[in-house]
């Protein structure tokens, strides 16, 4: 479910008034020796991924790259060529790589992280995802509805 915190309190527990949604963070850690393709998750329909960040916390082999994104697109989130990814420290964020607004998935869909090359040592790189599902808010309570006319 689409977090939601109380800032303010009132006498009716079922009003909106004081809540506010704030964004889900899921975080994966991703070690290898080798490579393939990796689902971390399935983010369902109605669920926007506002930001991708990347940090590769121990070096892959030089001749490994790393992508980030979901089935369709292996790189939409972080491309290969956006980090070194066979140096310690490196950090990509899809806000300023590939992509700058976001994706919404209207449908499920697999996020994934692929590994290219033949790493012979052991690299680590961790993911963080800012997530919003649209859908759940919905469902959950709207801060305001209006008709436009």
């Amino acid at each position: 479910m689409q977090p939601l915190v109380r800032t303010k309190l009132t006498h009716d527990p079922a009003s909106m008034e004081g809540q506010a949604y704030v964004p889900m963070g899921l975080f994966f850690e991703v070690e290898t020796t080798g490579s393939g393709t990796a689902t971390l998750f399935t983010a369902p329909a109605g669920m926007y991924i506002e930001k991708v960040i990347g940090h590769i916390a121990d070096a892959f082999d030089a001749s490994s790259s790393v992508d980030v994104g979901y089935t369709g697109s292996a790189s939409a989130f972080i491309a290969n060529n956006e980090w070194t990814e066979s140096t310690v420290n490196q950090i990509a964020a899809s806000s300023q790589t590939t992509a700058p607004d976001g994706v919404y998935f209207a449908a499920a869909t697999d996020i994934i992280v692929t590994v290219a090359g033949d790493p012979d040592a052991v690299g680590i790189v961790r993911l963080l995802f800012i997530c919003w599902n649209f859908t759940e808010m919905a469902s959950q309570g709207l801060h305001g509805e209006e008709t436009v006319p």
